[in-house]
C-alpha cells in the first residue's frame, strides 16, 4: 500500500453465492486489504430453489432484500455467482482475428456451440491460448453461455435494490479463483478440481495452468440425507462415489490420452471425513483440500464469531470468497 492508498475510500463489496444454502459476504476492500464485516447463510425452500437452480425469482428477490436489511447493507458493489447448472460451458477452437471483432464473430455462430439462439442468450469468452493448426492460427477459447431469461432475472434482483452490479460469475469458477489466491498458483500437471456440493458435482480439469474440461452432474441422492441409518448412508455414499467415477469416465472418453495427476477437493461435502477418505482410496493420486486458511488468501476478520464460522467451514464459503478476488487472479 502506497501513500496515495491511505486517502482512497474503502470499497464496500457484497458477494452473493446463489446456491442452496444461499451465502452472502459483506466486506470492505482497500488496496489489497480485505476485511469481512458480516456474513449470512440461509437455507432456501424448494419452492424457491430446486435441483441446483432458482425457480421463483420473485420470492428469491424478497429473501435477498430481507438479507441485505439484516446485514444493514445500503450502498455497495455487488458481485454474484450463479450455479453451474444454469450455464453452458464449452472449450472451443475459433479462427484467429482481431480481439475487438471476436465477440461479434462468435455471436453469429453461437448455435454451433450452445443449444440457444443468439438472441436468447448472454455469453462471454476468455482467450486461453493461441495455437497453429494446418498453417493457420486459432484461438482456444472458454465460452460460457447463460439463457438471457435466467441472467436477467438475477440482475433484476439487484436493480430493484438500486445497487451497483459489478460482476456475474459461475460458482465453480469463482471457487477456483479463491483456491488460486490461497495456493498462489495452479499446478502445472493435469489437475482435477472436484467441487462437490450436496448432490451437485462439478469437474474442472486444468493442464499447464489452463482449464480444458468442464462438466456438471447431479447425483441421484446425497449421502448425508437426514433420517438415514449408518448402513443406508454407507450405501448412498458408495453410489455417490460411483457417480463421481462415471463423471470422470466422461473426461477419459473425451481425452483418452490424458491422465489426471492431482486432485483438489472443494465444496460443502469435503467437511465429511468418510467422503474424503473414500475419494482418496478411489483416486489413488496426490489429493488436497483447498483452501485451508483465510490467512493464505489475505482476508481479515475481526469478529471472532464470523472468523470461527468461516474458518471452520472454509470449503463451504469458497465460491463467495472467490468473488473478492475478481481481477486479481
Amino acid at each position: 500500500m502506497g501513500i496515495k492508498d491511505l486517502f482512497k475510500p474503502e470499497e464496500q463489496l457484497i458477494c452473493v453465492d446463489f446456491n442452496n444454502p444461499l451465502r452472502i459476504l459483506y466486506a470492505g476492500k482497500k488496496g489489497s486489504n480485505i476485511l469481512i464485516k458480516s456474513i449470512l447463510e440461509k437455507q432456501l425452500p424448494d419452492e424457491i430453489f430446486e435441483e441446483g437452480q432458482a425457480i421463483n425469482f420473485e420470492s428469491l428477490s424478497e429473501v435477498i432484500k430481507k438479507s441485505f436489511n439484516n446485514l444493514k447493507i445500503k450502498k455497495a458493489k455487488v458481485l454474484f455467482a450463479i450455479p453451474s447448472q444454469s450455464v453452458v460451458v464449452r472449450f472451443i477452437n475459433f479462427a484467429y482475428l482481431p480481439e475487438e471483432e471476436l465477440r461479434e464473430a462468435i455471436r453469429w455462430e453461437l448455435d454451433r456451440f450452445t443449444p440457444f439462439p443468439a438472441e436468447d442468450v448472454y455469453f462471454d469468452v476468455q482467450i486461453l491460448d493461441v495455437v497453429e493448426r494446418e498453417g493457420n492460427k486459432e484461438y482456444v477459447l472458454l465460452l460460457v453461455a447463460v439463457p438471457l431469461e435466467v441472467i436477467q432475472s438475477y440482475l433484476q434482483i439487484f436493480n430493484n435494490l438500486k445497487l451497483d452490479l459489478q460482476l456475474a460469475d459461475v460458482s465453480s469458477f469463482s471457487a477456483i479463483r479463491a483456491i488460486i489466491k490461497s495456493r498462489k498458483s495452479i499446478p502445472e500437471e493435469t489437475t482435477l478440481f472436484l467441487n462437490s456440493r450436496y448432490k451437485f458435482i462439478d469437474f474442472v480439469v486444468t493442464k499447464n495452468k489452463k482449464p480444458f474440461f468442464f462438466r456438471s452432474l447431479i447425483a441421484r441422492e446425497f449421502f448425508e440425507e437426514e433420517g438415514l441409518d449408518d448402513l443406508s448412508k454407507s450405501f448412498v455414499l458408495d453410489n455417490y462415489l460411483k457417480e463421481i467415477s462415471q463423471g470422470l469416465n466422461l473426461f477419459y472418453m473425451q481425452y483418452p490420452e490424458e491422465r489426471i495427476e492431482r486432485v483438489i477437493l472443494l465444496g460443502d461435502n469435503v467437511v465429511y471425513k468418510d467422503f474424503v477418505e473414500m475419494l482418496d482410496a478411489m483416486f489413488g493420486l496426490p489429493m488436497e483440500i483447498s483452501p485451508l486458511s483465510l490467512q493464505d488468501m489475505g482476508v481479515q476478520i475481526k469478529n471472532k464469531k464470523i472468523l470461527d464460522e468461516i474458518q471452520n467451514n472454509l470449503p463451504k464459503w469458497v465460491s463467495a470468497l472467490g468473488l473478492l478476488f475478481w481481477g486479481e487472479v
